[in-house]
């Protein structure tokens, strides 16, 4: 499903894009909810994302910081 929205968008808006996926199986929604008191909590799916995310070298040079929507907490 990932690859095909990535089609999508480069074929329509032509717009290069890169999805990271943080679905863990058999998970609930609720499981994937950020720690308020600690994002990078690396107990939690979100903040195992959230450090893989970080520590990506194309996050690190591709990064507009004229789109807040890119921040990341």
């Amino acid at each position: 499903m990932g690859l095909a929205l990535q089609r999508k968008i480069m074929g329509e808006e032509e717009i290069p894009t890169c999805l990271f996926n943080g679905g863990t199986g058999g998970s609930l929604i609720s499981e994937h909810f950020k720690n308020e008191d600690n994002p990078e909590d690396l107990i939690t799916i979100y903040g195992k994302l959230l450090y893989r995310v970080r520590k990506c070298v194309v996050i690190k040079y591709s990064v507009n910081h004229e789109y807040p929507f890119l921040r990341f907490p």
